[in-house]
């Protein structure tokens, strides 16, 4: 927490959290008054004051009613910022409203009546699982502070709602996704403790511990890390950027060296530093037959999961394992198949990932293999990768000579390498990203590859 946490400033500066952004800066709010150590209050008002700043002032019915900035000089609003600083301002009057002014803290509530209005209106669905959670305890908690019974009935009802569809279910639709499970486990936390009722309270619990054991079942500690597919990942190795579920571990655990949390400051995706002092401060309860699973490999096994209409496959293993689901939507977040082994000579994770714009194939786990089948859609296959050593040689329509690992091929004919290239990618950082053409004759439903991990010297099947 303290890595985050501003230093006290001199009464009158600007608030140094500022730098985090709205979302962050009221999470660093949050923590200074928990530190409360000298000047951490004046610190934290002047930190609160300009995230008040910085709610859109439309009228009831605008889009943007309700809705924080995301930071200075925003033009496209996020929705999303009613939940996420919402949620950090309720949790700041629930506890330490007692260390703040009653005219900040006046103002803080009807910024917190806008923000549960919009949220109430804009009408969230229970499969846009880290909004719907978040948007439930607003409406809830607001209603129930607030004296609206009209949001604390609304808000009772959404958690309703996702809890029905996550017991049909037995997961989330924001499935496997490693940094908003991280978003999932706070709401969760917020609501088995803060929530009006007990019924919202007992559904928060009984979600929060049947999360934390799904969590567990695809959580390879030796590689620290969940296998895939991601629904939702901004990376693929969770040693080399920050995952909220990774800052969850690190906590659990009281140990970073065990959690998949990079302490390096150069990791990717470092913003989400920033929820140190919330989750530190709430809490998670991981029940005690997950745990183990946090602490060390315990065993090979197979899985299956259902979300939505959609079907996830994975094999895990001593030294590789693998995941893949058919996820209908074309995007960069979705991670529909996805390899990771650990190279035996170094200890590292290796990882291989089908990108999630690759939609003229569908991906699926078969006998211990890979195998993507034709769909309609794009002429090409994107695969990304951080493990080519001599891509010219290394990759063949029978092996694919990875370092660390061996994986047999049994491509159709007609698939083409088109692309190998060195590339240093956004989200994660240098990889080699592979393309592969399609053949135009190759109809729906076709196989077009199967790859299958063929353990190395000194590897466990």
């Amino acid at each position: 927490m303290e890595a985050v946490l501003p230093p006290a400033a001199p009464a009158g500066e600007p608030a140094a959290a500022a730098s985090y952004g709205t979302r962050g800066a009221a999470y660093a709010a949050l923590g200074l008054l928990w530190r409360d150590a000298p000047g951490d209050r004046r610190m934290a008002e002047s930190t609160l004051r300009w995230v008040l700043s910085m709610q859109y002032d439309d009228p009831p019915g605008s889009p943007r009613f309700g809705v924080w900035r995301t930071r200075p000089g925003e033009t496209d609003h996020d929705p999303n910022w009613r939940e996420f600083v919402g949620c950090g301002l309720s949790l700041t009057q629930e506890l330490f409203g007692n260390r703040l002014p009653e005219e900040l803290n006046s103002a803080i509530a009807a910024a917190l009546d806008r923000a549960a209005e919009g949220a109430a209106a804009r009408r969230v669905a229970p499969s846009y699982t880290n909004i719907a959670l978040m948007n439930a305890f607003l409406l809830d908690w607001v209603g129930n502070r607030h004296g609206r019974e009209d949001l604390s009935r609304m808000g009772g009802e959404r958690a309703a709602a996702v809890y029905r569809r996550f017991k049909d279910q037995g997961t989330f639709d924001e499935y496997n996704s490693p940094t908003y499970y991280g978003t999932d486990l706070m709401a969760l936390s917020l609501w088995r403790q803060y929530a009006s009722t007990s019924e919202m309270r007992n559904m928060g619990a009984d979600m929060e511990a049947a999360l934390w054991r799904d969590i567990a079942a695809f959580y390879h500690a030796g590689m620290k890390n969940l296998c895939g597919p991601y629904v939702r990942a901004y990376g693929v190795d969770m040693n080399s950027y920050c995952a909220l579920v990774g800052l969850w571990m690190a906590l659990t655990l009281d140990d970073p060296g065990l959690a998949p949390w990079p302490s390096d400051p150069a990791a990717m995706h470092p913003g989400e530093r920033i929820y140190g002092p919330i989750f530190a401060l709430i809490g998670s309860r991981v029940p005690d037959d997950a745990l183990p699973h946090l602490r060390a490999f315990q065993g090979p096994r197979e899985l299956e999961r259902r979300f939505g209409n959609t079907q996830a496959r994975a094999v895990i293993r001593q030294d590789w394992m693998m995941g893949a689901a058919a996820l209908a939507r074309s995007w960069d977040q979705h991670h529909p198949a996805v390899i990771h082994w650990i190279q035996p000579d170094t200890g590292s994770v290796r990882w291989l990932s089908l990108s999630g714009l690759s939609n003229g194939v569908t991906p699926d786990i078969a006998d211990k293999s890979l195998v993507l089948t034709r769909s309609e859609g794009s002429d090409t296959i994107e695969f990304y990768c951080n493990a080519v050593g001599q891509p010219d040689e290394g990759l063949s329509s029978h092996a694919w000579k990875l370092q660390g690992m061996l994986l047999s091929a049994e491509t159709a004919p007609g698939v083409a390498l088109k692309t190998v290239e060195a590339i240093s990618h956004p989200r994660y950082g240098p990889c080699t990203r592979i393309v592969f053409s399609l053949p135009r004759e190759a109809k729906s439903g076709d196989r077009i590859l199967r790859l299958t991990p063929q353990p190395l010297r000194g590897q466990r099947d």
